[in-house]
Formats: structure tokens, C-alpha cells, sequence
């Protein structure tokens, strides 16, 4: 059983010296046959929440759960 537990599909932003560096634009990315499984639980995107990049009040990415198993991250 997962119930309970955290399952993370990530694009992410990175620090240096204690500082977010400037995000690259990495355009599009897409998660296929994305799902997380223990024993006979299964966990699917449809499920989970969005967590966009922000910086300084501006959104730098949007992301789209495309189906149960695909999720789609976009540069902005």
C-alpha cells in the first residue's frame, strides 16, 4: 500500500551559494507512462497535485496532467 506516501515527477529549479540560479528554457517536457505502485496499489497522475516554478511573482512554467499515466511541464 502507498497510501500516504509522496511519488514526484520534477523539473526543478537550482540553487547556488543560497541563490536560485536563472531557469534555462528547457521548452517542453513530457512525462509518459507515469504511475507508482506497491503491491496491488496503484497511484496516477490524475491524483496528484501541481506544483509550478515561480520566481520573483512571475510564473516560469505551466504543467498539464494529459492523462492517468502523462504529464506535460512547459518553459514560459
Amino acid at each position: 500500500d502507498i497510501s500516504g506516501q509522496n511519488v514526484e515527477w520534477i523539473v526543478e529549479d537550482f540553487d547556488k551559494n543560497c541563490s536560485l540560479v536563472v531557469l534555462c528554457d528547457f521548452g517542453t517536457i513530457t512525462f509518459t507512462d507515469a504511475s507508482a505502485s506497491a503491491g496491488s496499489s496503484t497511484v496516477v497522475l490524475t491524483n496528484g497535485d501541481i506544483v509550478d516554478i515561480t520566481q520573483a511573482s512571475e510564473g516560469l512554467t505551466a504543467t498539464i496532467i494529459d492523462s492517468s499515466t502523462s504529464i506535460t511541464v512547459t518553459y514560459q
